[in-house]
């Protein structure tokens, strides 16, 4: 599994609390402002709890699909 970092705070601020969780992380990749970072699948329930990622659905943004253009 993989980390995508967009900017150099993001890291900054993400990186010493995964390491604090004992989530072994990796450097792939890193950039003047992104870096890519691996870890283990393993480790996946307790990245999701650190990082709060969003996903895209319904139920987010329920007029979505009422404001697109129609043809």
């Amino acid at each position: 599994m993989s980390l995508l970092f967009t900017s150099t705070n993001s890291k900054n601020k993400y990186l010493p609390l995964l390491q604090k969780d004992n989530i072994k992380i990796k450097e792939f990749i890193d950039g003047d402002f992104e870096s890519i970072y691996h870890f283990n699948e393993v480790d996946l329930p307790q990245v999701a709890k650190i990082l709060k990622p969003q996903t895209m659905h319904k139920n987010i943004f329920p007029n979505f699909e009422q404001n697109l253009p129609t043809s």
